[in-house]
């Protein structure tokens, strides 16, 4: 089930963008659910990182959609965003808070479902799947894919990943059972480490590209165990 918020003042236009999207998931033959607000505010106070494309009006009463999708990066850095503008050099700054792509007013049919398409590729080629932390910040989406490793510290997991540092209160334990099936591994018991991101070996480190992480004896073996795996299982690294 494919998810989409739309985010338009304008009734007209969201008329259109719900007639277009339906049009595109009827010939695609996907499910999809797709959500309509009349404002930026409301939506961010709704906002459960439950969607997986945005697509936001730029021109809005209230709260203007490029500061709306600013506060949004502070929750889901992953959900891909469209903006929906009549002016294109406003959203061409869109890729500065990480927009998937932009349309211009009045949408086009044919226009709008090629960056549809763009949009569903992308997920179709991302084999990896999302984990929802619970934060100060509310609820925040990962994808799996972009986390470097997890480390307990305090009493709390801080998750590095690509797009920068994440805390949550919970225990190792957890995410030892939700990616036990992933390509994580434990390299001593204050870390999990993505092998994805293994860059180097020694006894007693492992260079998680540009970073170092304390090896553990204990663990050297199942962790070299593990790494032989995913590799031998056409496993790449991302260094």
């Amino acid at each position: 089930m494919f998810r989409i918020a739309i985010i338009e003042d304008e009734n007209s236009v969201a008329d259109t963008l719900k007639e277009y999207i339906n049009r595109f998931f009827l010939d695609a033959k996907r499910d999809y659910i797709a959500n309509r607000f009349d404002n930026a505010i409301k939506f961010l106070d709704q906002y459960k990182c439950e969607y997986d494309l945005v697509l936001m009006d730029i021109n809005l009463p209230g709260l203007d959609g490029m500061s709306a999708i600013q506060k949004l990066r502070e929750k889901d850095k992953e959900v891909k965003v469209i903006f929906v503008t009549s002016l294109a050099q406003y959203a061409i700054k869109g890729y500065e808070v990480n927009a998937f792509d932009f349309v211009i007013k009045p949408v086009n049919y044919y226009n709008f479902a090629l960056k549809l398409n763009r949009v569903i590729e992308h997920f179709v080629e991302d084999d990896g799947h999302d984990i929802i932390l619970k934060n100060k910040l509310g609820l925040v989406k990962l994808n799996i894919n972009t986390i470097k490793y997890i480390e307990v510290s305090d009493h709390k997991l801080i998750f590095h990943t690509t797009n920068g540092n994440y805390e949550e209160y919970a225990t190792l334990n957890k995410y030892l059972d939700l990616l036990k099936d992933e390509s994580f591994s434990l390299c001593n018991r204050c870390y999990l480490v993505n092998l994805q991101y293994v860059k180097k070996i020694t006894k007693d480190t492992v260079y998680v590209r540009d970073e170092q992480i304390q090896m553990s004896r204990r663990k050297y073996k199942d962790f070299m165990e593990d790494l032989n795996k995913y590799l031998g299982s056409g496993g790449n690294i991302n260094v």
